[in-house]
């Protein structure tokens, strides 16, 4: 009897660890974009071995010819990966879908198509679909893999682009309620802060979405890549605090503008926010304390 509560509490501690492998996951994530010379930008990347992030033009909605290749190191978390779209096949863009499939290195340290498979999970390709258009960077970039916490009732938005003064809109991904809206200036940003209505506590999906300002300072058009809007979905735990302390949350200091209230009656549904698809492969915390579960139970039938 002692040992089986001796393995119980080991069980628990490794259910609790984060384990190196636990918190990371063979996974790409990216959100629809604009870019002005076919580079696109990717949100994250991770991969347990070397190997490669392909670009591939959407066929049937399968990963179809290979136009952009990129390395990826070993066991190490990427944030705003850069890879470039072939300058023939972007010579002629037209928005569209394209695929970022992840594949592992045979060992020579060479991309070779044939030789460096794609690496699967659950029997599909580790990938992101996206739409991409050409046009002056538009960008929303979340760590769309992992759940975000906030005691302050903020979202924290990574890295976002825009070409014109304009708003990030921040709504219930179920829903399409609207749950905070944050001024954004023209430009590049790290780290925005958007204060979320409410101060309800547990888990939600939120989407982050581009809009361009109106004549009257207000809310305007969602900024497009082709039909999709350019925006990122976060998945977010709020822990407590809520509106009323993210209202003492600090500005990001790039967003020092105060606009005009935005008008309650622009907030047209311009189709979905493009969320990426994302593949990913347990970790070994899972893996670990399964086996763990077994052990216990072998040992009491004993």
């Amino acid at each position: 009897m002692r040992r089986v509560v001796a393995t119980l509490a080991v069980v628990l501690v490794l259910a609790s660890v984060p384990l190196p492998v636990a918190a990371h996951a063979n996974h790409v994530t990216a959100g629809t974009q604009v870019s002005p010379d076919g580079t696109l930008v990717v949100d994250s990347v991770y991969l347990t071995s070397d190997g490669y992030l392909t670009v591939h033009r959407d066929d049937d909605g399968e990963p179809g010819e290979r136009i952009g290749v990129t390395e990826v190191p070993a066991r190490s978390f990427q944030p705003n990966v850069h890879v470039t779209v072939d300058e023939t096949a972007w010579a002629e863009w037209e928005p569209q879908s394209v695929h970022l499939v992840l594949r592992s290195d045979d060992g020579d340290g060479t991309f070779e198509p044939d030789e460096d498979p794609a690496i699967e999970s659950f029997g599909s390709p580790v990938a992101a679909s996206i739409t991409v258009a050409a046009g002056e960077r538009a960008v929303v970039a979340a760590d769309q893999h992992y759940l975000q916490q906030t005691r302050r009732g903020t979202l924290d938005v990574r890295h976002l682009a825009t070409p014109t003064e304009g708003y990030l809109v921040v709504t219930d991904h179920e829903t399409g309620e609207r749950v905070g809206t944050e001024a954004i200036e023209a430009g590049s940003h790290e780290h925005v802060t958007v204060a979320l209505d409410g101060s309800d506590r547990g888990e939600t999906r939120l989407d982050a979405t581009l809009y361009r300002e109106d004549e009257t300072g207000g809310i305007g058009e969602p900024i497009r890549a082709g039909n999709a809007s350019v925006g990122a979905t976060f998945t977010v735990e709020r822990l407590g605090g809520g509106r009323q302390a993210a209202a003492t949350a600090t500005a990001t200091p790039n967003l020092v503008r105060t606009p005009s209230e935005p008008t309650e009656t622009a907030t047209e549904t311009a189709g979905p926010t493009t969320a990426t698809t994302v593949g990913s492969q347990p970790g070994f915390g899972l893996l670990t304390t399964v086996g763990a579960l077994v052990l216990v139970a072998g040992r009491w039938r004993a």
